[in-house]
């Protein structure tokens, strides 16, 4: 295991910027996010701690050790891809022993740690097959037991979720998720599905155009996201510019196109305009104990299961609303709601 930290790291295609000036730490034993859209740097930047990309400029640590003349074979690190990159003429044993093999491990130190990490990640019985006897869950199981045999300080993963389907992502994220923790290897986790990155991370770096938009943990990244890229990218968002109109002790009052706002942020002085952003399901039925009311008309309702998803028109406004199970309220109904004042969050 190993604590990773990377310090100004440029990566350019050409006169293109790819990972632009970012700066990160890892603690020993942690399960890091790089969520992002594509084109954002985030794969680039794994390949780049796999030592598989050259970088133009910076520094890639494990632990105090520099990685800048370490070539990948010898960087400790091992790699989940997306395609899984099983050899398709071994079968599942000779698949999960290959790096040992590289390593000029002993057969029987082999023989007993494919024989464990298979028991591991739940292939017990399968060591004969081919990968293409295999479904998709247990092809991504036999890269990740590959991964994990050659017992790495860095595990590294490319989006391995994203070939499968969803009720099977579910289960392999928390399996993944349980796997690392008992292991406590140092992991970097690239996807840009925010569902897997809240479930799974210890932390999350959002990035967008080759730099870190914010960096925290999976509830702080939701619930206080720092400027509009994070709070639209991380779930939804309603996000309003709004005018300051008084900055009180412990709260601002705030005119925004759907009407005055308090919010329990108190702004700097000096600041005229900001935006304001909050969550679909922050917003309630009015009641007497909240102060920001708005009222509106539903415009569309869409049932998704647990929740209702609606669609308000507030002025020249829509504003997104979720509600818990069946909505009685349909297109045309009028509704009155409230938004709690510690809900809505003041972007940077």
């Amino acid at each position: 295991m190993a604590t990773l930290k990377i310090a100004n790291l440029v990566k350019r295609y050409g006169s293109a910027v790819v990972i632009d000036d970012l700066t990160l730490e890892v603690n020993d034993g942690e399960f890091l996010t790089l969520l992002g859209p594509s084109g954002c740097g985030k794969t680039t930047t794994l390949r780049a701690i796999a030592g598989l990309v050259e970088i133009d400029s910076g520094e890639i640590y494990f632990g105090s050790r520099p990685m800048k003349d370490v070539p990948p074979h010898k960087r400790s690190t091992a790699m989940v891809f997306q395609s899984y990159a099983l050899f398709p003429h071994m079968n599942v044993r000779d698949n999960i022993a290959f790096g040992l093999q590289m390593r000029k491990v002993p057969k029987k130190q082999q023989h007993e740690q494919v024989h464990q990490v298979m028991a591991l990640v739940g292939l017990e019985g399968l060591a004969e097959r081919r990968p293409r006897e295999l479904s998709g869950g247990q092809q991504q199981r036999v890269a990740l037991a590959r991964a994990v045999v050659t017992q790495p300080d860095i595990l590294l993963f490319d989006e391995p979720l994203s070939n499968l389907d969803a009720k099977l992502r579910e289960r392999l994220r928390i399996e993944i998720r349980e796997l690392q923790r008992r292991l406590k290897i140092t992991s970097i986790y690239v996807t840009h599905d925010q569902a897997e990155a809240l479930v799974m991370s210890d932390r999350i770096a959002v990035m967008n155009h080759g730099r870190i938009e914010q960096y925290g943990d999976p509830f702080s990244i939701y619930r206080h996201p720092l400027n509009s890229f994070t709070a639209e990218f991380i779930g939804q968002a309603n996000i309003l510019k709004a005018k300051v109109l008084e900055v009180r002790a412990q709260e601002s009052v705030l005119d925004t196109p759907i009407g005055q706002l308090i919010s329990n942020t108190r702004i700097n002085h000096g600041a005229n305009e900001v935006m304001l952003a909050w969550r679909p399901e922050d917003m309630v039925l009015f009641e007497q104990n909240l102060r920001n009311q708005i009222s509106g008309r539903v415009t569309r309702s869409i049932f998704m299961g647990n929740l209702t998803d609606l669609h308000v028109q507030v002025n020249d406004v829509t504003l997104r609303v979720q509600v818990p199970g069946i909505s009685p309220w349909q297109p045309g109904s009028d509704i009155v709601l409230g938004l709690p004042e510690d809900r809505i969050q003041v972007l940077q």
